[in-house]
Formats: structure tokens, sequence, C-alpha cells
């Protein structure tokens, strides 16, 4: 049977040159190390809070922010210690399709936001992950800062701990 639990290894960092082109395989790291082996072993998806900038509103779904605006305010009301990581994500995509189809939203793009780090070209980027539905498949990549962040756009933040 299927069910909504996710277990992290949260023991190892997780590797990031799996997922960055070969260009940018010179990393300096997480932008914000303290909270990357930070959360639950084990969380159901079903639990996970949905967070939008305080600019975007479901009255206007064409509106949209910079990364720079969303990560100003995640950290302004301390809420990035909350957010998934880059292990979070590894976790999900290894539960497979049926369970993302399951449990998580389809036409959404999932940020791991306690997992930006910058580049070894100075680029932020934020881990991301969504399913194709042309390859039915869970893809995981990264976005950079200027991302355009909407609706389509969200960050999921684990149950207050």
């Amino acid at each position: 049977m299927l069910t909504a639990i996710v277990q992290v290894d949260r023991s190892v960092r997780p590797i990031y040159t799996d997922y960055i082109r070969e260009t940018e395989f010179n990393i300096p790291g997480p932008k914000y190390p303290e909270f990357e082996l930070t959360g639950p072993r084990e969380f159901d998806v079903t639990k996970l809070r949905v967070w939008l900038h305080s600019r975007l509103d479901q009255a206007y779904p064409e509106r949209s922010i910079c990364t720079r605006n969303v990560f100003k305010e995640l950290q302004e009301k301390n809420l990035l210690r909350n957010c998934l990581s880059l292990a979070d994500l590894q976790a999900i995509q290894a539960r497979g399709v049926d369970f993302f189809k399951a449990y998580l939203p389809l036409d959404k793009y999932l940020f791991a936001s306690k997992s930006a780090f910058l580049t070894g070209l100075g680029r932020f980027n934020v881990p991301c992950i969504f399913y194709n539905k042309h390859e039915n498949k869970i893809a995981l990549y990264f976005v950079d800062f200027y991302w355009s962040w909407n609706l389509k756009s969200i960050i999921l933040l684990h149950a207050k701990q």
C-alpha cells in the first residue's frame, strides 16, 4: 500500500554536482549551510504547508516576483528553516511517479529553498522538482536567481517542529 510518509537520510549532505551542468561543477556550496541537514527524518507529505510570497495572490495569477524577493521574505519571517531541502526532494523523487501523482500537485514546481546555493559561476540556484507528464517522470533541476515566481512556483514547509 502506498503511504504518504517520506523518509529522509539527513546524515550526509546531498551531492549537488549530479544535477548541475559540467561547467558549473566548481560549487562554493549551499547558501544556507546551517539548515542543510535540518528537518524531520520522516514526514507525511499531506501535512506539508504551502507558502506563497505576500505579493502573490490567487486573484491575480499572472503576477510574478523575482527570487531575491522570495528569499528576503522567507528570511524576514524566519521560515527558511522549515522549507524543504534537496535531501527532501531526492527522497520524494525516490518514492516514484505513483507516489507523486497520489500526493503532490502535478501542475506545480516544488522548491527546496533551504538548499539554495551559489554556483562556481556566481549564479544563485534553487533545487526544484516537478512532474513531467510528457515523460511520466519526476524531474529534479535547478532554477536560477532570475526565475519569475508565480502561482505555479510553490514552497512547501514542514509542519512546525
